[in-house]
């Protein structure tokens, strides 16, 4: 048994006017209706882990950013050696996140 026969058939049922326009892709891709679905359902999944990817490094960006930030409001206010050392290492790690993102 080849491995197209071990992944189990799914039955899709479609709006005509969807099939119609799936079916033009295809033509025009050059590819099996079935591919064609499956590279479109492909590229919607990829966009939305791109997407994903997007809002975590805006995340992480933001973080950083507040971390330094804070670092700087804390410039003033006494900090035992611990402290420092705590905080220098939060803002060496911050740095270099931003410096990998780019930012």
């Amino acid at each position: 048994m080849s491995d197209r026969h071990a992944i189990s058939p799914y039955p899709l049922r479609m709006p005509p006017e969807l099939r119609a326009a799936l079916e033009r892709a295809s033509v025009v891709a050059g590819r099996s209706l079935h591919a064609e679905i499956l590279a479109k359902l492909e590229a919607a999944l990829q966009a939305d882990r791109n997407a994903a990817t997007a809002e975590l490094v805006d995340a992480v960006s933001m973080q950083a950013s507040l971390t330094l930030a804070l670092a700087r409001e804390l410039e003033g206010i006494g900090l035992g050696a611990d402290q420092r050392q705590a905080l220098d290492s939060l803002v060496k790690f911050s740095r270099r996140l931003l410096d990998r993102l780019g930012e």
